[in-house]
């Protein structure tokens, strides 16, 4: 308990970087599933929310991108997974930003494509430990993205 009261009044302390706290909103300007599967890709969007919250270069958010379609194409069809992941490429062209676009838990001004330095990774660790995510995918995610 003691290990979170610091992170959370001293986020930055000993890192010499800022990350906010996770949170997702699930698929963003996108229904997270079906009518007859209300939820059926919502997993899907908050592993590509986690991705966009720490950031990274250029080509992990094209891999971030390319996953999320695959993830939803599993989950249900083809067409949604065509559909979501054009959705996401449209919304990187647009001039109206979603307030969490890439490395959006550094905050502004937004760090773009930056690959994660071993301070990022060990306080998106503490602080993913914290999240309410499901635990396999935060072990999932840990594994792939900061080991």
């Amino acid at each position: 308990m003691l290990k979170y009261f610091f992170v959370i009044l001293f986020p930055f302390a000993s890192y010499g970087a800022t990350l906010s706290p996770f949170s997702t909103d699930e698929c963003t300007y996108f229904p997270e599933g079906t009518q007859s599967s209300p939820k059926i890709w919502a997993h899907c969007c908050v592993e590509h929310d986690l991705k966009y919250w720490i950031g990274g270069t250029k080509a992990e958010q094209v891999t971030s991108d390319l996953k999320l379609k695959e993830c939803v194409t599993k989950s249900s069809s083809e067409f949604y997974g065509e559909l979501m992941y054009r959705g996401v490429i449209i919304g990187h062209l647009s001039p109206i930003k979603s307030p969490t676009r890439w490395s959006w838990g550094f905050g502004k001004p937004y760090r773009e494509f930056k690959a994660l330095s071993k301070d990022d990774k060990k306080l998106a660790k503490e602080l993913i430990d914290m999240a309410d995510i499901d635990s396999d995918m935060r072990d999932r995610f840990i594994e792939e993205h900061l080991n």
